[in-house]
C-alpha cells in the first residue's frame, strides 16, 4: 500500500486510485512509490493511492489475471 505525502489532509476531498499487480515488482523494480511522490510533486497527477497486490508467480499468476472461468 502506498498513500502520498501528508495522507490524508492530501486527499481531500478524495485521493486517485492506482491498483498494480506483481506487487514486489512495482515497489522494489520500478519504484513506483518514488515515481508517484516525483509525479504528485510537480502536480503532474493528483494525489493517488496505490495497492501493490502481491499475486502468485507461473503458471497461478497467468490463472490469476487471465479470465479463466
Amino acid at each position: 500500500m502506498y498513500t502520498p505525502a501528508d495522507y490524508p489532509s492530501s486527499c481531500r476531498p478524495d485521493c486517485d486510485l492506482v491498483v498494480a499487480f506483481d506487487g514486489a515488482t512495482y515497489r522494489d523494480t520500478m519504484a513506483l512509490p518514488h515515481i508517484l511522490d516525483s509525479l504528485i510533486a510537480a502536480h503532474r497527477i493528483r494525489p493517488a493511492v496505490a495497492v501493490l497486490i502481491d499475486n502468485e508467480g507461473a503458471p497461478g499468476r497467468l490463472a490469476d489475471l487471465a479470465n479463466s472461468h
